[in-house]
């Protein structure tokens, strides 16, 4: 019996020690993981880094400085320093500022022209270019028309500039390089030039000896660089005068103007040229 409570005593003090050991082990479990808590939590500490350069304050005195109002109004009234696009302020020739004029009115012509075409075609295909286009058109046929002008006041001949001189006409040996109506022998020329049917050329054959019927009668003093018009103004007679522009007009519609004569054509002007020459030579 005493040995029986020995045994219930050893295993009471047994589970005993079992309880408190593993209270203890729950306890330091418990410990450990707030001690993590508390290390997660604590910021850590701050190293402390010494600068290897101090910061200096300047402490220099700074003078302020401003313009010289009298030196930029010196500058303002000379005109070396104006750059404004006016003629007048760079003291210019009335040649400059004309052409300055006339270049600035050109510009707004053709921005007109552009304005009035926007309007009346909405956008035009090609924009700028087109506009250059025609603007470069506008400028020949400006000088074109100057040309025609400039012909007109001093009797140049601009069908004579342009026309080919060819050496052989219908069949007739021609040569207008080497003209000259006292070399010339029209009769049998004219004569040739009807054979073969070429009357453009007889007429232009009749044309020139009434050029030099007008010569050796002392009407007009021949060159063979005059025009018809120097001829004409030459003559004091009016009737001779009306009478030579009648033929002139039949002579260069038909050789400059390139008009085909037929023969029955050919019989009137050469009538008209008869004409002229009893006008001039009077029995």
């Amino acid at each position: 019996m005493a040995k029986n409570q020995k045994v219930k005593v050893a295993r009471i003090l047994s589970n005993i020690d079992s309880s408190l050991t593993m209270k203890k082990g729950f306890i330091l479990i418990l410990l450990l993981i707030g001690l993590v808590f508390a290390g997660m939590a604590a910021p850590l500490p701050v190293k402390q880094v010494k600068p290897k350069h101090s910061i200096v304050i300047d402490s220099s005195k700074v003078n302020v400085r401003g313009f010289n109002q009298a030196a930029l109004n010196k500058y303002k009234a000379s005109g070396d320093f104006n750059y404004e696009d006016k003629p007048e302020s760079r003291g210019s020739s009335w040649w400059h500022r004309f052409w300055h004029w006339v270049w600035f009115q050109w510009n707004r012509f053709w921005d007109w022209v552009g304005h009035v075409l926007a309007r009346l075609f909405g956008k035009v295909h090609g924009g700028v270019h087109s506009l250059s286009y025609l603007r470069y058109l506008l400028i020949f046929v400006l000088a074109v028309l100057i040309a025609f002008i400039v012909a007109k006041l001093f009797d140049i001949d601009l069908r004579r500039l342009f026309s080919r001189k060819s050496k052989q006409v219908g069949g007739v040996p021609y040569t207008e390089e080497i003209e000259n109506i006292h070399e010339i022998e029209f009769d049998g020329a004219i004569a040739d030039a009807v054979d073969a049917k070429n009357y453009r050329l007889a007429v232009r054959l009749l044309f020139l000896r009434s050029l030099k019927q007008l010569a050796d009668a002392g009407l007009i003093d021949w060159k063979a660089d005059k025009t018809n018009s120097d001829y004409a103004r030459e003559l004091q007679n009016a009737e001779h005068k009306h009478g030579f522009l009648s033929v002139a007009r039949q002579f260069e519609y038909v050789w400059y103007g390139d008009f085909a004569v037929a023969e029955p054509l050919y019989g009137q002007i050469n009538n008209s040229f008869t004409d002229f020459k009893h006008l001039i030579v009077k029995p």
